[in-house]
């Protein structure tokens, strides 16, 4: 505990010991910054900062204009927030005579400092003899008492501010000791230690301890600026002026040490006896709940006359400058303000770094060009006679919808569902079709009815076959996308799985396992072979399905026995259902690969079936059926051509239009295929229809083809020097063997483009097809024409017969 301690007004002769701690505002003061304060009262120590006094009334009413103008003071944003929480304490004062509460006893009372006795005889026998108190420096001989008086208090000749003690958390206590004689008074400070009993004649005087206040004092807290009303003591019964809120009330409450429920809130005060504590200060008025807002302020002056204000301000906003809320100390108003909500986990916008989360990484797009298209259209001046006559009121024309296209309307007639999607009473019809073929399978049949006898708790085998079909029709579109994903990117049959590919989509979804006693490597090529067995080779599927290769209604047997060997047979549960569910989502759910989930009606809906594209098909619809037809190829084993077109013929046609590229590879190029394509229900009796794309189905290829080249549109290639797009491609595959990142800006490969329109990209890629198709070496400066294109197409088709 430091010792110093500041003496603000020296005493006069005229005083003597008994005036030294007197009660009276008169008086002269001694203040310990080290917690304890043996002065008078300082009642009027706020009146020269406080706003309200009538001393600076006057200041108050003649406000100037300018004024009105400033922002917010700088006080009062100091003081808005948690001001209630944080009191600013002036000073601990004696409450004498005064019956507290058991908390208030613990916590505020205390005991006078035994450093300070030997100090304060000594000032006291130096009033007593010379009739003055002086602080001389340290080592001076003439004066002994009063040298080692000056070297014990210190350099410090003031009290120490509030706002030193951090607003009244580091303790300053006031104790008024009681009133004695000069004669008497003098023992008693020379008393050597704290807590000694004194003799005053024969009775035995109670225990006092140093300046005859008694052992442990209570205490009363002095709030600033001090007033008569904010001097607040813990009694047991509260005047009423404290129950009904008309005077200022304080609520203490103790801080353990290690408590951490308000450390991170609120401070906490340290108290005269050592202790911590919390406080909350209601001063009893409306500011602290209410946010008082100013009124608006007049307008700037511009003359001279209304700048000089030659009247009062206005009374509706005088208040509010007299007072701003939150800016007269303590009546702040408790303003918590509340916490940021965390950043987002993903960018939703193409931002510069999508790898990193910071919150000035959001917002920052990346820099792209913003392609426009732009459609020119002459405008011919014409002459024209004035009549009036009798104006009709034109038809509003209905917004274009998919059903009046006569484009896409042949899929109504074609389609198994009847409609341009792919409905879900379709996808029924399907599952149920491929479930019975696979149920008509004496061995499949066998094996799940074994399964369920061998379980320990065993159901009756239509109970149990009904949950499997539930369980596989539940997780039908997923397996249906995987048998239609993973037979692509190879020259062989996408139409049928084989087992390279069965065993890279068991590696994908980790199926296999070289430590499992039923799902080895050499296990799951045992039922691929199990699967794809026919044991009626005069069924009419037998020429249709390849012997080395699983149809779709054989890939659900073949996932069912996967099911069953990797989670079945007891090692994780005895139901075939439940080992079907666990093998659909915990191995193809996460494992499948993303581009296999695509859904062909999605394109369909945000992207094919728009007004723009189906007015682009009308255009060239003679040059697209010709190509349709010129490329329609005859079987492999001979006959007459087909009259759709198969994937053969499909692939004949990209390369013919030199389509497949880096940007087009051959995977990509057999899913347009086969995600153009309706559903057909059963894929046996109409696998004429399953293997090949009709021409609504070939329209919706080549379209999907566009989407996945995002060709540069006609303005980049005019910006860049290319007359058309036929010699920007000539140019490309001249540069092909070059690293891309040295490749001019055109001719470098672009990502897909989602925010293009797909009429736009299409556009281009018709025109550079049209272009390719009647190309001929041996006269690369021929002008193009649709005509010239059509007229090599019906050759072509004549060339290759009926």
């Amino acid at each position: 505990m430091s010792r110093q301690i500041s003496f603000q007004t020296m005493l006069t002769s005229t005083q003597c010991v008994e005036n030294l701690f007197d009660h009276k505002l008169s008086c002269n003061r001694a203040s310990a910054s080290a917690g304890y304060v043996f002065r008078s009262g300082m009642l009027s120590e706020w009146l020269e900062n406080e706003r309200n006094s009538m001393r600076f009334l006057n200041h108050l009413l003649c406000r100037p204009l300018r004024d009105l103008w400033t922002e917010d003071p700088p006080e009062l944003k100091k003081r808005a927030g948690a001001a209630r929480w944080r009191p600013t304490i002036s000073e601990y004062r004696q409450a004498e005579g005064s019956v507290v509460s058991a908390v208030a006893q613990r916590l505020l009372t205390t005991d006078a400092p035994s450093e300070t006795t030997q100090d304060l005889a000594a000032s006291a026998q130096l009033v007593s003899t010379t009739g003055a108190l002086s602080l001389a420096a340290a080592g001076n001989s003439e004066n002994s008492v009063s040298s080692g008086l000056g070297a014990s208090l210190g350099a410090s000749l003031e009290r120490p501010g509030t706002s030193l003690r951090g607003g009244g958390r580091v303790a300053m206590t006031v104790l008024r000791p009681q009133q004695q004689k000069a004669a008497t008074a003098l023992p008693q400070l020379a008393m050597p230690q704290q807590g000694q009993e004194a003799q005053a004649g024969p009775e035995r005087s109670p225990r006092r301890s140093l300046l005859g206040v008694k052992n442990g004092e209570t205490l009363k807290i002095v709030m600033a600026p001090q007033r008569m009303r904010t001097t607040i003591g813990f009694e047991q019964r509260p005047s009423q002026g404290a129950l009904d809120g008309s005077l200022p009330r304080l609520t203490l409450f103790e801080h353990v040490s290690g408590a951490r429920v308000l450390a991170d809130l609120f401070p906490y005060y340290r108290l005269p006896n050592g202790k911590k504590a919390y406080y909350y200060y209601d001063a009893g008025v409306v500011v602290d709940e209410v946010e008082v807002l100013p009124s608006d302020p007049p307008q700037r002056p511009t003359s001279v006359p209304q700048a000089l204000q030659q009247n009062m301000p206005l009374a509706s906003v005088l208040n509010s400058i007299s007072k701003p809320p939150g800016s007269a100390p303590p009546f702040i108003p408790f303003k918590p303000v509340p916490r940021l909500v965390p950043l987002p986990s993903r960018h939703t916008l193409p931002v510069q770094q999508p790898n990193r989360f910071k919150l000035s990484n959001f917002g920052h797009l990346r820099e792209e060009n913003l392609q426009m298209v732009l459609l020119a259209r002459r405008i011919t001046q014409q002459l024209v006679d004035i009549r009036e006559e009798a104006l009709e009121e034109k038809e509003v024309r209905a917004a274009w919808t998919v059903e009046q296209s006569a484009i896409w309307r042949p899929r109504l007639r074609e389609a198994d569902s009847r409609g341009f999607w792919d409905t879900p009473g379709c996808r029924d019809r399907m599952f149920e079709a491929d479930w019975a073929r696979a149920c008509n399978k004496e061995k499949f049949a066998t094996m799940m009815a074994r399964e369920n006898k061998n379980s320990k708790a065993p159901v009756e085998d239509k109970v149990a076959l009904k949950e499997i079909h539930d369980t596989v029709r539940q997780y039908y579109e997923l397996i249906n996308s995987a048998f239609t994903f993973y037979p692509t990117g190879t020259s062989a049959d996408v139409f049928h799985m084989g087992l390279n590919n069965f065993t890279g989509m068991l590696e994908d979804c980790k199926i296999s396992d070289a430590d499992s006693q039923y799902v080895r490597r050499s296990d799951c090529d045992t039922l691929f072979i199990v699967a794809n067995y026919q044991p009626d080779k005069k069924d009419p599927s037998v020429a249709v399905n390849d012997e080395h290769a699983l149809m779709r209604f054989e890939f659900l047997e073949a996932i069912v026995r996967l099911a069953v060997a990797k989670y079945g047979k007891a090692q994780q549960t005895e139901s075939v259902a439940t080992a079907v569910q666990m093998l659909c989502e915990q191995n193809l759910m996460p494992g499948v690969r993303s581009v296999a989930l695509t859904a062909p009606n999605t394109f369909r809906t945000e992207r094919l079936y728009t007004e723009e594209v189906d007015l682009l098909y009308k255009k060239h619809l003679v040059l697209l059926k010709a190509i349709y037809t010129a490329f329609r190829r005859a079987p492999n084993g001979g006959g007459l051509r087909l009259k759709v077109l198969r994937m053969d013929s499909w692939l004949g046609l990209l390369e013919s239009g030199h389509l497949l590229d880096a940007d087009l590879g051959l995977q990509q190029a057999q899913l347009c295929f086969l995600w153009s394509r309706m559903l057909v229900v059963d894929e046996i009796k109409d696998f004429a229809r399953h293997e090949a794309l009709s021409f609504v189905d070939f329209l919706e290829a080549l379209a999907r083809v566009a989407e996945l080249k995002s060709l540069p549109s006609y303005s980049d290639l005019e910006d860049a020097g290319y007359d058309n797009i036929l010699a920007w491609q000539f140019d490309r595959e001249a540069n092909s063997s070059m690293p891309p990142d040295q490749l001019p800006e055109i001719l470098k490969p672009r990502p897909m483009d989602t925010m293009r329109p797909l009429y736009a990209g299409l556009d281009v890629m018709l025109n550079l097809l049209f272009r390719r198709l009647a190309y001929d070496p041996t006269q690369p400066n021929a002008p193009f024409s649709y005509d010239a294109c059509l007229r090599v197409m019906k050759r072509q088709d004549k060339e290759m017969g009926s």
